[in-house]
């Protein structure tokens, strides 16, 4: 039964390459009819723990494309649910948080990202956003005070794990902050590129780092910053970071 839903899940890969979506989604399906017995359930996550969670994000990536959000939203659980690492359930909840955002169900985006960020150690701000900006905007002068673009061009890529996810699930929640709830989305947006000063780039910096740029025009007419982040995104794009 364990090799047929390797097998069935590796069919369905084949099929969602093809953008045979009903076809990945009938395979995945095939593959969680296998695990029917707790028995072979508890043998899945202790021995083959990998494909347990490529299943469970794979099929709700598939579920949720052919229409059954509720599916999808238990597939992306059961995942979380059996998530070994804050990592591994990070991962798993940032594909709740699209889902969430593609349905415009934007608070529920969110308080996805919150629990998401929360498992990585990282909380955001309930209230005084304001303040919170503020400090994050203040802290990213600080960090490039003296430092021209290429100083800023010349960081590294960013390989901190933790980081990386945590730049990820922070982008993933700025489309719905933005959406409904832009007090929230001005301490996102600047925590991303901090964060990108302290660890180095980011393949999402097109995103991140414009917005930032469009933050401080509206923030504090400080076209100057804007223009420097601006170009650092440019020229990161340019290189084909991303």
């Amino acid at each position: 039964r364990l090799q047929g839903v390797a097998l069935n899940v590796a069919a369905a890969r084949k099929a969602r390459s093809a953008t045979a979506f009903r076809d990945a989604l009938q395979y995945h399906r095939a593959a969680s009819r296998l695990l029917d017995s707790r028995a072979i359930q508890e043998r899945l996550w202790r021995d083959l723990h990998e494909l347990g969670m490529a299943l469970c994000t794979e099929q709700a990536e598939t579920e949720f494309l052919e229409g059954d959000i509720e599916e999808a939203a238990l597939c992306v659980r059961r995942a979380v649910a059996n998530a070994l690492t804050p990592l591994e359930k990070a991962e798993a909840l940032s594909n709740l948080i699209i889902q969430y955002t593609l349905q415009a169900n934007y608070a529920q985006a969110i308080a996805t990202g919150r629990e998401a960020l929360a498992a990585l150690g990282v909380t955001l701000p309930e209230s005084e956003f304001d303040i919170a900006r503020d400090l994050e905007i203040a802290e990213i002068k600080r960090l490039v005070a003296g430092r021209s673009l290429e100083d800023l061009l010349a960081l590294p890529e960013a390989t901190d794990a933790t980081m990386r996810a945590v730049a990820k699930v922070l982008i993933t929640m700025g489309p719905p902050c933005y959406r409904s709830h832009q007090q929230l989305w001005s301490v996102v947006v600047p925590k991303v590129v901090q964060l990108t000063l302290r660890y180095g780039h980011i393949p999402q910096v097109g995103y991140s780092h414009t917005a930032f740029a469009g933050l401080l025009a509206w923030v504090s007419d400080d076209f100057e910053t804007g223009k420097l982040f601006s170009e650092l995104a440019n020229k990161l794009m340019e290189s084909n970071l991303a």
